[in-house]
């Protein structure tokens, strides 16, 4: 099945924790509010008030439930009108990019001294959940791309721990191989 990941945009400000208009219903039924306002406006009817914990839920930006269900239910809506959700990348996506980190943690550490191979492990990995944290904000893309960064880490982590060994094995075995030669 099809899933849609909606964007939570957050509040507009530091102090603002709502990003979408609000107007009291009250002031609607009591005629406060211009109608011209609420023209070509979706109103959605709910509450602010913090006096039921079942009305409120943790999102990315409160994690302590401080965050209204109407909030949230707004944001759902934003992403939907907005065509602006979340793209789950797909499968070869991740696929190619644990091929090509494992081939450059396989030809590197073979390659390269210990800690030099370590160093370019963890800076690969690193680079890559930074990456990774980009396309899903939709930093140069408009919408969020969210990849799946457990593959390709188990990935570059196996790789290593895999090509470590062998390296070991095969530098005893240079090394046995000189000695029996030179009679060390």
């Amino acid at each position: 099945g099809k899933f849609f990941f909606f964007r939570f945009h957050g509040p507009r400000s530091g102090t603002d924790l709502f990003k979408y208009k609000q107007i009291s219903f009250v002031d609607i039924l009591q005629h406060r509010v211009d109608p011209s306002e609420l023209n070509g406006k979706i109103l959605l009817v709910g509450t602010y008030m913090r006096q039921n914990p079942a009305d409120s839920a943790t999102t990315p930006y409160k994690t302590d439930a401080n965050t209204p269900k109407l909030t949230i239910h707004a944001n759902i809506l934003d992403s939907i009108l907005e065509n602006d959700g979340i793209v789950r990348g797909p499968n070869w996506l991740t696929a190619l990019i644990t091929f090509l980190f494992i081939l450059f943690v396989v030809s590197w550490v073979v390659q390269a001294a210990p800690l030099n191979g370590l160093a370019a492990t963890v800076g690969l990995a690193a680079l890559f959940l930074t990456l990774g944290h980009f396309l899903f904000q939709g930093f140069g893309f408009g919408r969020g791309i969210w990849i799946q960064e457990s593959t390709p880490l188990m990935g570059i982590l196996l790789g290593y721990y895999f090509v470590v060994p062998y390296r070991l094995i095969r530098e005893h075995q240079k090394r046995w191989d000189f000695q029996r030669r030179h009679e060390v």
